[in-house]
């Protein structure tokens, strides 16, 4: 198998940090939060349903995945 390193410099670093406060304001975390609130409350009811246990917990595992990477990037583009 090949597998890359990826370094990253401290310029690297303030590029990011540059792209998160350009572009993630409160409508892309709200958009985040949505896209949470469906995968856990909506899709995996919807799969439940269908005893599609495997779908269910990736539903969820994502949703809660969106929901705590909303928080930490508004965090990160409000507070740095």
């Amino acid at each position: 198998m090949l597998f890359a390193k990826i370094i990253i410099h401290g310029d690297d670093y303030m590029i990011i940090l540059k792209f998160i406060n350009k572009y993630f304001d409160i409508r892309v975390f709200a958009l985040f939060l949505v896209t949470s609130f469906i995968l856990i409350f909506i899709d995996a009811k919807d799969y439940k349903k269908l005893n599609m246990a495997k779908e269910e917990r990736f539903s969820k595992v994502a949703g809660y995945i969106y929901a705590v990477l909303a928080v930490v990037l508004y965090g990160i583009s409000k507070f740095v």
